[in-house]
C-alpha cells in the first residue's frame, strides 16, 4: 500500500528527481502505519531505483532520477551467470537493431542523415590515423548505433539501445573490435546503413543492419570463448582417459 502510493506519485511526476520525502514519522502518521512498515516500505522503494536514503541527521529519503542503471547492472548479472545465453543475446540483438532501423529509414530527415553522416566521418578519421586506437572507433560505433535508435522517436528503442551499447557492451573490453579489417567492415556496414536511409529503403535499411548485427556477434562470440575460463572437468576427464590406457 505504502509502497505503491509512492510509486505511482514518483512515476506520475508529483514526486519529482531531488524530492525530499516526508519523515518516517509524517509518512506513518499519513499512511496510518507502524514506523517499520515504512522503513520496509523505503526499502523496497530503494532497492526499486525509485528513492536513495541518506543516513544522518541530514539524510532522508530522497527521490532518484531515473536511469538505465539498475536495469542494466541486473541485466549484466544474468549475462555473466548465463541466465542469458550469448546466442539468444545475438538473437535479440539482430532483431531489434533490424526492426528499428527500419522504422528509422521511414522516420530519418536531413538533420538526422547530418549527424549519423558527421559520426561516419569520426569514424573515419580514426581509420586512417590510427590502425591501433580501437576504443575511439568503437566510441563511434556506439553512438551511430544509439542515433539510429533516436530517429526512430521512439524512447524504448533509445533507452534500450543505449543500455545496451554503451553500458554493457561499451564496458566490456572482450566485446570490443581488435582487429584493423573488422574496422574497415563495420565502417562500410554503416555507410552502406546511411545509403538505404537516405533512399528511404526500410528494407534494404533492416538488411544490412541485420547483417551488420550477425557479423559482429559472429565476431563476439569468437571473443567471448577466448576469454571463458577453463572447464574443471577437462583436466579430470584427461586424468580418467589416461588412466584407462
Amino acid at each position: 500500500m505504502i509502497v505503491e502510493q509512492i510509486q505511482e506519485a514518483i512515476l506520475r511526476g508529483e514526486l519529482k528527481p531531488q524530492d525530499r520525502l516526508p519523515s518516517e514519522m509524517k509518512l506513518s502518521q499519513m499512511f496510518s502505519a507502524s514506523r517499520s512498515s515504512v522503513r520496509e516500505a523505503l526499502r523496497i522503494l530503494e532497492q526499486k531505483g525509485l528513492i536513495s536514503i541518506k543516513r544522518g541527521a541530514l539524510g532522508g529519503a530522497v527521490v532518484r532520477r531515473m536511469d538505465t542503471t539498475q536495469v542494466t547492472e541486473g541485466f549484466t548479472l544474468l549475462l555473466k551467470y548465463k541466465h542469458v545465453r550469448f546466442d539468444q543475446m545475438a538473437e535479440f540483438r539482430e532483431v531489434l537493431e533490424g526492426g528499428l532501423t527500419a522504422l528509422a529509414a521511414q522516420r530519418v530527415d536531413d538533420t538526422a542523415l547530418a549527424r549519423l553522416k558527421s559520426i561516419l566521418q569520426k569514424a573515419r578519421e580514426v581509420l586512417d590515423h590510427s590502425k591501433e586506437d580501437w576504443r575511439a572507433f568503437y566510441d563511434q560505433d556506439i553512438a551511430f548505433h544509439v542515433e539510429l535508435a533516436k530517429i526512430t522517436k521512439n524512447p524504448v528503442f533509445t533507452s534500450v539501445l543505449c543500455m545496451l551499447h554503451q553500458d554493457i557492451l561499451g564496458a566490456d573490453d572482450k566485446f570490443a573490435v581488435y582487429d584493423h579489417e573488422l574496422m574497415k567492415q563495420n565502417y562500410t556496414d554503416l555507410a552502406n546503413i546511411i545509403t538505404a536511409l537516405e533512399k528511404k529503403d526500410s528494407q534494404e535499411a533492416s538488411r544490412l543492419a541485420r547483417e551488420h548485427v550477425r557479423r559482429f556477434n559472429g565476431y563476439m562470440k569468437a571473443q567471448e570463448e577466448m576469454f571463458a575460463p577453463p572447464d574443471p572437468n577437462q583436466g579430470q576427464q584427461v586424468a580418467i582417459a589416461e588412466q584407462n590406457d
